[in-house]
């Protein structure tokens, strides 16, 4: 008992010091969740970004071009129809930037499409003091000068855009380099996105391969002819080809496959014309690889086994003022038809266009009569002959009239708007003098 006694003062103590201890903690538990709450940390919208990142590869690759725009996208985005180059489209989406709406800010995505081949994905940013817009994603190019950007929302602050532009600088018989350009640029964003750089770097790669290398065996890539001038532009062509090990395995030269041709801007690279390679008959595959370095389109006729150079057969065939661009697609009936297609230059949108009715076989332009006439020869004494006879804008068809020469036998029809109006069979002592029949004479 007394030895309790004796130890009591401190067993008092040791229990006053716990309940302190408790006590302070209890207190220091109470400041700490004070200061959260008099301080709270500054909110985020990067937990409710649905896309935090966004690459060109993801941009839709089935782009409508039936329409520029709708009332949809004249209505949500303000567009000045006034204003609106005529290669550009717009394409509302239906993607939600952010999971929930927040009344402060709101945001809505649309599609952009520009300079014929360039489709940005773009976030539109709606403040009670600010409408602005933020790329997301870019891809623009031919596959073989290509440019893109794509975009990340790295945390609650951090945001990162990466241009990059990969370039053919180099093209001949020979050898082939490309270099591609990355600019990646760091920006601090807030909650009014409004972004703010904070860093940029740059990096430059190049590369030299010689033009049978076999990294590019199978592969395509793409010659440049030189420059020129043309209607007061200067041009020059871009061929699309691919190299393959065995169109060469016994050849001397270096043989490609055409896969594409167009006419650009010698410094935009905007497209003049766009070759459809579909409405010639026969493959030109392979050719000589030199001879498009110099402004030339060598094509086969395997009819004749001859080559042909049309692609600076260059002349006024619709007596406008302006040179258009015709191209041979097809020889037959022994040599006696070689048909064309024809590019008409359009001298307000600067650039040339497939012309239908300057196409054909055999194909001639009398502007007297402002008239188009084709035929094509089927068999001993059977031919046929077409005219189109034009309105005065030189555009539009006024009417057709065709005939069929068998023998000394003419088969006439005249046409309207698809509608045969008139039939006639003449038979001549002379079949040489029936075109006096026709109405423009």
């Amino acid at each position: 008992m007394n030895k309790l006694v004796k130890f009591k003062p401190y067993l008092v103590l040791i229990i006053y010091t716990a309940v302190v201890f408790q006590s302070c903690k209890r207190e220091k538990s109470v400041v700490k969740n004070s200061i959260i709450t008099e301080n709270p940390q500054q909110e985020s919208f990067y937990n409710w970004i649905e896309n935090k990142i966004e690459l060109p590869d993801s941009l839709p690759t089935n782009f409508d071009f039936s329409k520029r725009y709708t009332e949809k996208e004249i209505t949500a985005l303000h567009l000045d129809t006034t204003k609106i180059g005529l290669n550009e489209y717009y394409l509302m989406s239906d993607q939600q930037f952010l999971s929930e709406k927040k009344d402060s800010i709101s945001f809505l995505i649309y599609f952009k499409h520009t300079y014929g081949d360039q489709l940005e994905k773009i976030l539109r940013v709606k403040r009670p003091d600010s409408i602005f817009d933020i790329t997301l994603a870019m891809s623009g190019g031919d596959g073989q000068d290509t440019y893109t950007i794509s975009t990340e929302f790295v945390n609650d602050s951090i945001f990162k855009k990466t241009f990059k532009h990969e370039q053919t600088e180099k093209d001949n018989t020979h050898l082939m380099a490309y270099g591609i350009d990355s600019i990646i640029t760091t920006y601090k964003y807030n909650m009014g996105f409004d972004l703010k750089e904070i860093k940029k770097d740059s990096f430059h790669i190049y590369k030299e391969l010689p033009i049978f290398h076999k990294n590019l065996i199978g592969k395509s890539f793409k010659v440049r002819s030189l420059p020129f001038e043309i209607n007061g532009l200067n041009c020059q062509w871009e061929y699309i080809v691919r190299y393959s090990e065995s169109i060469n395995s016994k050849s001397e030269k270096i043989l490609v496959d055409l896969l594409g041709q167009k006419l650009v801007e010698f410094t935009t690279k905007r497209v003049l014309l766009d070759l459809d390679l579909d409405q010639f008959y026969f493959v030109y595959n392979p050719i000589d690889l030199s001879s498009l370095d110099y402004n030339k389109n060598i094509f086969r006729n395997k009819a004749r086994k001859a080559m042909y150079s049309y692609t600076n057969d260059s002349t006024d065939i619709n007596l406008d003022g302006h040179y258009d661009f015709k191209f041979f697609t097809e020889s037959a009936g022994g040599g006696a038809n070689e048909s064309y297609i024809t590019y008409l230059f359009n001298p307000e949108l600067k650039v040339f266009e497939l012309s239908e009715i300057f196409s054909g076989t055999n194909l001639t332009y009398d502007s007297n009569k402002n008239r188009i006439s084709t035929w094509g020869k089927s068999g001993v004494d059977d031919y046929f002959y077409s005219y189109t006879n034009l309105k005065p804008n030189r555009k539009d068809i006024d009417f057709v009239e065709t005939a069929h020469r068998y023998g000394d036998t003419i088969f006439y029809e005249k046409i309207v708007d698809s509608v045969v109006v008139l039939k006639k069979k003449i038979i001549m002592d002379n079949s040489d003098g029936w075109e006096s029949w026709l109405e423009r004479i």
